[in-house]
């Protein structure tokens, strides 16, 4: 028993977290039963400056991109990090955050030539499959619905690679459960993650379902990321 998928993504922690288990699989004997999944779109001001206006601000606090240039760079650094040849799986990383910036119309075109680019990188083997990984997909009032998402990816072919999405799913939200998309979800053949399974927010107030060790040590950051997953190593399911 144990566990063989790891979820990550380009932004988090400036890209060690990738690098950390790129490290993982170097070293590691059983690196093929792992299935690696990591997002982009959260991007930086040098991306602003190299990319210009596919690259965009969001409200003046952090930039923002899904555009297909920017997401193949993503995916070139991301094998890098995690010293892979291919990555198993791929999830724009909350792309919702475009829907005020660009209004519903473009949204929609955005996501659908994201999506049409990810299907283009599978055919060309630099991934495995892909998907979406949102924070609002899961609410029906949200203005992009699991209905959108199956549209988009039945025009892009009826025998695409669209497998995965990720949305909110804990003690406190559990609205995918009761509007039916869980089940949408499976009965299009997608793979359903959940995201912050320990963390939730009611009302805009953050609610921590587990407990975190406190004050530690910058410096320890690393060790404790190596210890937890030499634990994870030794629970790798082998196939």
């Amino acid at each position: 028993r144990g566990v063989n998928v790891i979820d990550t993504a380009t932004n988090y922690t400036y890209g060690d977290s990738e690098r950390l288990i790129g490290k993982l699989i170097s070293e590691s004997q059983s690196s093929e039963s792992l299935f690696i999944i990591t997002k982009a779109g959260y991007s930086n001001e040098h991306d602003k400056k190299t990319l210009g206006d596919k690259i965009k601000s969001i409200k003046g606090k952090f930039f923002y991109s899904i555009h297909p240039d920017y997401l193949k760079q993503r995916i070139e650094l991301s094998k890098s990090r995690l010293n892979k040849k291919r990555l198993d799986g791929f999830l724009l990383h909350n792309p919702e955050y475009l829907m005020n910036v660009v209004g519903p119309d473009d949204y929609l075109k955005m996501i659908r030539e994201s999506l049409s680019f990810l299907e283009d990188q599978v055919k060309l083997g630099h991934i495995g499959t892909y998907g979406i990984s949102s924070n609002t997909i899961s609410k029906l009032d949200s203005g992009f619905t699991i209905d959108d998402l199956i549209d988009i990816v039945n025009e892009i072919g009826v025998n695409n690679n669209c497998k995965l999405i990720q949305f909110p799913y804990n003690l406190f939200e559990s609205e995918a459960y009761h509007n039916g998309i869980i089940s949408q979800a499976k009965n299009a053949g997608m793979h359903i993650l959940s995201n912050r399974p320990f963390n939730s927010r009611n009302n805009g107030i953050p609610i921590r379902l587990s407990k975190y060790v406190r004050f530690v040590n910058p410096n320890d950051i690393h060790k404790y990321l190596e210890d937890f997953f030499s634990l994870l190593n030794e629970q790798l399911i082998k196939v």
